[in-house]
Parts: structure tokens; sequence; C-alpha cells
């Protein structure tokens, strides 16, 4: 009898506890709710992290090479960075190391620029290639412009591989240049 009374009282016990845990919270929202509302709320921007390379006392590479994002923009921070005169050679070696990171910074934009666009032109093929299995006349109504321009795709895919590489190249000799040119520490 006290074994059946034990069992049962375990039984129940675990019934309310579950039956606990199973009452959704009245007052708290759902899950969609609180995205609706995470979606109205404006994003603020991010915030910059100082390092002590920013507290330098040199004057800063110009911001302006940031924004460009070209090639000739890399060349112009180089040349607005050797304008600099800092004083002492802790300063130099600081507004050195400031500029080529400003050019390797440059690079790397460029280079995910170029991932991005070769990573929509893949899925703009895979895509392509999806709607022909879904519609086998595609290719039959007009041949010439499909292969046309599966054939154009295919060669901005290419191109766009063949940028990165060079691109990807071009940051590799950036890097080798700034150790030659005594740059200390990494600039990634």
């Amino acid at each position: 009898m006290l074994k059946l009374l034990t069992n049962l009282t375990a039984i129940s016990l675990v019934f309310i506890a579950g039956h606990a845990f199973a009452q959704p919270n009245a007052g708290a929202p759902s899950i969609a709710d609180v995205a609706r509302q995470n979606r109205r709320t404006p994003k603020t921007p991010a915030t910059r992290v100082l390092t002590n390379d920013d507290l330098s006392t040199s004057a800063p590479a110009p911001q302006a090479a940031a924004a460009a994002g070209t090639q000739s923009a890399v060349g112009e921070a180089s040349a607005d960075a050797a304008s600099t005169k800092p004083s002492g050679p802790v300063d130099k070696a600081n507004a050195l190391k400031a500029a080529w990171k400003e050019k390797v910074d440059i690079q790397k934009k460029l280079i995910a620029d170029l991932e991005v666009q070769c990573a929509k032109s893949n899925e703009d093929l895979k895509q392509r290639s999806s709607a022909a299995y879904g519609d086998l006349g595609m290719r039959l109504r007009n041949e010439q412009k499909f292969v046309a321009d599966d054939t154009k795709l295919r060669d901005d895919i290419g191109k766009c591989q063949e940028k990165r590489a060079a691109a990807a190249a071009d940051l590799d000799r950036l890097l080798e240049d700034a150790r030659k040119a005594g740059v200390e520490g990494s600039l990634d």
C-alpha cells in the first residue's frame, strides 16, 4: 500500500510539473511579435573600436581612399601617407603601417566585392539550369538565344573568377611589398 501511494505521489508530481512547464506565458510576446518589433526598430550603425594605432600622435592616412575602393585610390593613399611628416621613428613606423594597412584594407574590400559578384553569377547559372529542367521546351523554343545567354553567363563567371584571382595576387604582392618596406606585425 505504501509503495502504491509513493508511486501515485511521484506520478502526480511529474504530471503537475509537466503541466506547469507546458503552460505558455500569457504576458510574454511570441517569437513572431519579437521579430516584427525588431524589424520596426531602426538599425544603429556599428561603433568603431579605437586601438593604440588609432591614438598615435601622427596624422592618420586619409579616409577618402577607403571610400573610393579602386586601384587608383591605393596609389593616392600611398602618396598622401608619404606627404605626412610624422616626428620620431615610432611615429614614422606607425604612419607607415597605417598607410600599408589602408592599402591592404582597400584591396580586401575589392576582393570581397568580387566574391559577391561571382557568387551572384553562379547563383544565376544555377537558377537558369533549374529553370531549364522545369521547362524542357525553353531551350527548344529558341535554341540560339538559350546557347548565347548560357555562354555569356559562363563567360561572365570566368571573367569574374579571373578578376578575383588577379586581385588576390595583387593583395599577396601588396603584403610582400609592405614586408619589404619594413612594416612589422600583421596587416590583417
